[in-house]
């Protein structure tokens, strides 16, 4: 016996080209049901995957600014002057304690 030289097992193009023809023919008795079912499911297996990799390379330097952004957070501790926490003592208000008068003198240091 001879080998369909348009099986699925031979040649997958071909296979297809024929399937796509006897589809277009209307010849519903001839078309290899099985392996149709098994190309569509195997397509939304490769559409998610390839959907899955693309999101992935999206996000990969989003993750990376926030990262970096929470380690200098991080390293600035509390050397960073804002209005929710401040290592800044106006001249007005002056230290209060000896521990304050060495931090305005680091302080100091580092805008001179």
């Amino acid at each position: 016996m001879r080998a369909d030289p348009n099986s699925y097992d031979n040649d997958v193009m071909a296979w297809a080209n024929e399937q796509a023809r006897l589809l277009r023919a209307g010849c519903l008795d001839a078309l290899d049901i099985e392996h149709i079912a098994d190309e569509i499911e195997d397509v939304g297996k490769s559409e998610q995957r390839e959907l899955a990799s693309r999101m992935a390379v999206l996000a990969g330097p989003s993750a990376q600014v926030a990262a970096a952004t929470a380690t200098a957070r991080r390293q600035l501790g509390n050397h960073r002057p804002d209005s929710a926490q401040s290592d800044y003592v106006t001249p007005e208000a002056g230290p209060q304690s000896e521990g304050e008068t060495k931090r305005c003198r680091m302080v100091g240091r580092r805008l001179g």
